[in-house]
């Protein structure tokens, strides 16, 4: 379904079936317009990473993780130094998610 993104290992409580989910993790590992210390585009694995870590609930919110159906999709593959290219891969991406009636995060 998603052959423009890179599967890894997913965010705490993302659920293993798109389908179920009402919200669909992607991340955009891109920084090529950068001049200056580059290294967001390792943004999106690192927060997957650490996220094991977080408290899954908030009390500031009065809401919990477990609450929420979200499915982590990975980051998109995208070509380095592209930036169009990217960003169309970025808009086909987010596009197939609001047709499949999720909510792309």
């Amino acid at each position: 379904m998603f052959n423009l993104l890179d599967r890894c290992s997913g965010f705490i409580g993302s659920t293993d079936d798109y389908n179920e989910a009402d919200i669909v993790l992607v991340g955009a590992p891109m920084d090529f317009t950068v001049s200056f210390r580059p290294g967001t585009r390792m943004g999106p694995q690192a927060i997957r990473q650490v996220s094991i870590g977080l408290e899954e609930y908030s009390v500031i919110l009065d809401r919990d993780l477990s609450d929420y159906s979200y499915f982590d999709a990975g980051d998109i593959a995208l070509p380095f130094g592209h930036v169009e290219l990217s960003l169309q891969r970025i808009g086909q991406v987010v596009g197939r998610s609001l047709m499949m009636k999720n909510f792309p995060l």
